[in-house]
């Protein structure tokens, strides 16, 4: 063979085994890229199976959950919060399942979320056996304490420990509710109320005073226990000499002559008005009637407090202002020392003085009421753009509600003059009282129910009134009407700060109201 030919056959060989190596190459760089990309894919199928499964899984239990109705919101709240715990050791759960390094550490890991899921879901179980168990979780209590029975006779385990609990609970309650037998009154106060009484009363002491009769040792609830409806009826009437600290004071209602002008006795001289026109509720009537009954919730000790200095200051004013008070009946001078000698003491607002009786003693012992008072915000919702309305005032509005006659030695002060100490005690409502603004609110709003049930447009803050209509005629009718129940009712009106002429253009709490 000639050497041309040798090389050429040389050239093919080579060419070959190189087109060979390349193939080969080729279909294993195919091979690897397949597997891995079926690697890959199946690996996506099975995670997406598993996520498919574990959304499953806790739609499932979410919808077991969601078809539970809690009966207590504690409960509730503490199973959604396992819920979301539970929730979370599931997920790592599942990532340490798929995990390609199941080393010591990892398979540790896995029995400790496992057993925690087992707690929760136990804990979820007693949850649910806790809010459906009228005896809460003293049900789960005896529950737990013996462990007699497996799963298979789970439900027989609950119901011997809802018949237990519930036995406990019976045998609880009936202890707590035991009271010796009633027998006579221990209380000489009370004893001399029933004499003529079958009914008996509770030995129990409770502190502070009734809201209801004002009398110590019970509350306004036991009236409507043990037939005390008889003996309310009677302690209106007992003897209010026993109440004094003093045998020789007259906590009675004094004949003395009072100005015309004095708010005394207004209200109760009108008393059929308010019970058959306005028809006041029975706590109003029985203010009217009997005098405010202050709501002591405990009752205060025995105190002498000295005059403020800004009464000291203005000895002259104050002076005066006791004779007045005197006058009109709105005090009265003690032949011997209150209960409680409450500071005097002197505001002045806008150079205009006025006499408080500073009642912080007596104040952090009296029940704090819940009110609302009708001001400049409930007028601008009331009436609208172009009504015509009118202004009033009523004098010495709380010294109208007078004072139950056993607590106005809560309500005393002390008044050196010409080195003597005389003492009073208010029989109104005093300024400085907390609950003053409360009840005589509560007083007022019976006479704007009145009026708005007639369909008139009326707003009272404490003594300062504000009514109208949309025409002049029909606000001029109100402003008649308002002034003639007002009277009939007995209050005092303060003329010169009344403005009864219907106008667009009126002041009202010190605002320019331009309707």
């Amino acid at each position: 063979m000639s050497e041309p030919a040798e090389i050429n056959m040389l050239i093919d060989r080579k060419i070959k085994d190189a087109m060979s190596q390349n193939q080969n190459e080729i279909l294993q760089s195919i091979d690897r890229l397949m597997s891995s990309r079926l690697d890959t894919f199946q690996r996506s199928v099975h995670e997406t199976q598993r996520q498919l499964s574990e959304t499953q899984m806790s739609k499932i239990q979410q919808m077991n959950t969601e078809n539970y109705v809690f009966k207590r919101k504690g409960n509730e709240e503490q199973f959604k919060v396992n819920t979301k715990i539970a929730n979370k050791m599931k997920e790592a759960r599942s990532i340490l399942t798929e995990s390609q390094d199941n080393n010591e550490s990892t398979e540790g890991a896995m029995r400790n979320i496992c057993e925690g899921l087992d707690i929760l879901n136990h804990r979820q179980k007693l949850i649910k056996l806790a809010d459906q168990s009228e005896n809460g979780w003293r049900t789960v209590t005896e529950y737990e304490t013996h462990n007699l029975a497996d799963d298979s006779e789970d439900e027989k385990r609950i119901i011997r420990a809802e018949n237990k609990a519930s036995r406990k609970m019976k045998s609880d309650k009936k202890f707590k509710t035991r009271t010796t037998p009633y027998s006579a009154p221990q209380s000489t106060r009370f004893s001399s109320v029933n004499q003529q009484s079958t009914v008996n009363i509770p030995v129990v002491h409770r502190p502070g005073k009734c809201y209801e009769c004002g009398l110590s040792g019970h509350w306004r609830s036991d009236h409507y226990k043990q037939g005390w409806q008889t003996q309310k009826e009677k302690s209106d009437k007992i003897s209010t000499r026993l109440f004094s600290n003093d045998l020789s004071v007259n906590f009675g209602r004094e004949n003395a002559i009072v100005s015309c002008n004095s708010p005394i006795g207004k209200l109760r001289s009108s008393i059929d008005y308010w019970r058959n026109i306005i028809c006041a509720n029975e706590t109003v009537i029985d203010i009217i009637e009997h005098g405010y009954k202050i709501p002591f919730h405990t009752e205060p000790s025995e105190v002498f407090l000295n005059n403020n200095k800004s009464s000291l200051e203005n000895s002259d004013f104050v002076e005066n202002e006791i004779l007045k008070l005197i006058e009109l009946g709105c005090i009265k001078e003690f032949s011997c020392k209150p209960k409680v000698v409450n500071p005097l003491t002197v505001a002045n607002n806008k150079n205009k003085l006025r006499l408080v009786l500073d009642c912080r003693h007596i104040n952090p012992h009296l029940h704090k009421f819940r009110f609302k008072y009708e001001d400049a915000s409930v007028a601008s919702q009331m009436f609208k753009k172009g009504d015509y309305c009118f202004t009033y005032d009523l004098r010495s509005a709380y010294h109208h509600v007078e004072i139950f006659e056993s607590h106005k030695t809560y309500l005393g002060f002390a008044w050196v003059k010409n080195r003597e100490t005389k003492y009073y005690v208010f029989n109104v409502l005093p300024f400085g009282i907390s609950t003053a603004g409360y009840i005589f609110t509560k007083v007022v709003r019976c006479i704007v129910k009145h009026l708005r049930n007639s369909g008139l447009k009326i707003i009272m803050y404490l003594d300062d009134g504000l009514g109208g209509a949309d025409e002049i005629s029909q606000a001029q009718e109100t402003s008649i009407v308002v002034q003639k129940v007002l009277k009939a009712s007995g209050f005092l009106i303060a003329e010169d700060k009344c403005n009864w002429t219907p106008s667009q253009n009126v002041v009202w709490l010190g605002f320019g109201m331009a309707i």
